[in-house]
């Protein structure tokens, strides 16, 4: 499995430290900086974003990574097993290993490793596990704008994403996004698997739509652990100008993206994926041409306006009578006496 990750980072170059479990013990070879990976990130996303085609507006009134190896070879006693380093465009990294937690943070913090407090306990499952870190941080001479994805190589029966050591960093409503490229379509094992209801979908008359509002309801629907599925197809569907997506789309015919929104206290799963060839395709394109109310616009009907009319005139003329009623007596009473 190759895992090209991007995050988003703020704050000081020197805080940054990103521990990354992986199933095995890799190579120095095997963590690589990917040249001109935001752009690929950016593009990637653009081309899969869901897209919906509205109905005409109405003619009214307005008023308004599981299946883990195993312990990898040469982690044992209560030390720290360094099994490779390296550096890698920004980056100096190290893999470690220990089946002691507290020895693994120590060794992090001995080598300068920005680890907070609220993320020590967080390592602990994942020493459990038998699983060994990708240490990295940005070097010396590197800043924050520096930031690039970084691929990782590592052999594993199935992919899976660290969500509960993230869950340090992570905010309230984080969105995760997540492509595969493989053979087949890529579905939840311990999630939910879901796709937002286009019915809910409504449109805004100065433009945009309730997509997002709509996704975060259908994951909390599921529970506040569950993937939406935005596509699923083949992989050439889109044209790539980035070389990064072309050699993927060459080698992998089926992609996938899945996109879900969590806040920090449901990461307490990660999320592990499989791949099942008997799932249909999902189109990233919503025609919904003939979909009636998917304007959020309240409409006034003739009945309506006309009895808004009547109203109104009615209260018109009221108001003509009680003017011409209140001059009468006022006349009456400033006329001289006889």
């Amino acid at each position: 499995i190759t895992s090209i990750v991007q995050l988003d980072y703020a704050g000081q170059a020197e805080d940054f430290a990103w521990v990354l479990p992986l199933p095995e013990a890799v190579p120095a070879s095997a963590v690589l900086v990917v040249e001109n990976g935001q752009d690929a990130f950016v593009e990637l996303q653009l081309a899969t974003d869901p897209q919906f085609i509205p109905p005409p507006q109405p003619n009214c009134f307005n008023l308004s990574l599981g299946g883990m190896a195993g312990a990898p070879e040469g982690v044992g006693g209560r030390g720290v097993d360094v099994f490779s380093s390296g550096a890698t465009g920004p980056y100096s990294f190290d893999v470690i290993g220990s089946d002691d937690p507290n020895a693994l943070v120590q060794w992090l913090h001995d080598h300068e490793y920005a680890v907070s407090p609220e993320m020590e306990p967080l390592i602990d499952p994942y020493v459990q596990a038998g699983m060994v870190f990708l240490a990295m941080r940005l070097q010396p001479d590197a800043d924050v704008s520096s930031i690039e994805p970084v691929s990782v190589t590592f052999h594993a029966d199935q992919p899976m994403i660290p969500l509960r050591i993230a869950a340090v960093a992570a905010t309230p409503d984080t969105p995760i996004m997540v492509w595969f490229f493989s053979d087949a379509q890529a579905i939840p094992v311990n999630y939910g698997k879901t796709t937002v209801p286009d019915e809910k979908i409504q449109f805004y008359k100065y433009g945009g739509n309730n997509y997002r509002d709509v996704l975060k309801e259908t994951v909390d629907g599921a529970g506040g652990q569950a993937f939406v599925t935005e596509y699923a197809g083949p992989s050439d569907s889109f044209s790539y100008t980035s070389e990064v997506l072309q050699n993927l789309a060459a080698t992998h015919p089926y992609m996938t993206r899945l996109k879900t929104v969590i806040s920090p206290e449901e990461m307490t799963v990660d999320p592990i994926f499989t791949f099942d060839s008997s799932q249909p395709d999902v189109s990233n394109i919503h025609d919904l041409t003939d979909q009636r109310g998917a304007w959020d616009i309240q409409c006034v009907t003739w009945e309506q306006v006309l009895v808004i009319c009547g109203l109104v005139c009615g209260f018109g003329v009221l108001l003509i009578v009680g003017l011409i009623f209140g001059i009468r007596r006022l006349r009456r009473r400033s006329s001289p006496p006889t």
